[in-house]
């Protein structure tokens, strides 16, 4: 099949259908592809708070927070992350049963995510519920 790409000199992705067949094609090698997937090639992106002594602030991601102390217990397998995005990189996969004490939380990129302290002024995030269903993946208790 001989397809004209003009004004380009061959084509990236290109789905086509007719008659009973639907077809995709990629001309892309999985380097290519993850630089179209991802093209400034970040992986952990870390809000930076823009007020630290409220009790709600707006992250440099333009996420809102609120300043909240509690302890969550998963009723699953979730990934703990380094930022608070679906794309972060993983600290850890957490088991069911995990406990994480919590100091703030916010709702955006379809969940609710909470942020952990850790060591040394780090942060981990995890999501906890889905921002559209409000289904929790565990239970929240107080911190004692």
């Amino acid at each position: 099949m001989t397809v004209n790409t003009s004004p380009w000199q061959t084509y990236t992705l290109w789905q086509f259908a007719g008659d009973d067949e639907d077809r995709s094609i990629a001309t892309v090698d999985r380097e290519g592809w993850e630089h179209l997937a991802n093209p400034t090639g970040q992986v952990d992106v870390k809000p930076i708070l823009t007020q630290s002594d409220s009790s709600t602030w707006t992250d440099s991601l333009g996420d809102e927070w609120h300043r909240e102390k509690g302890r969550f217990i998963t009723d699953r397998v979730l990934d703990l992350r380094w930022g608070a995005l679906p794309t972060s990189s993983v600290i850890a996969t957490l088991p069911m049963c995990s406990v994480i004490d919590y100091d703030a939380w916010s709702r955006h990129n379809g969940y609710v995510w909470l942020r952990q302290p850790r060591a040394d002024g780090q942060y981990g995030y995890l999501p906890c519920r889905n921002a559209d269903s409000n289904e929790a993946f565990g239970k929240f208790e107080p911190l004692s």
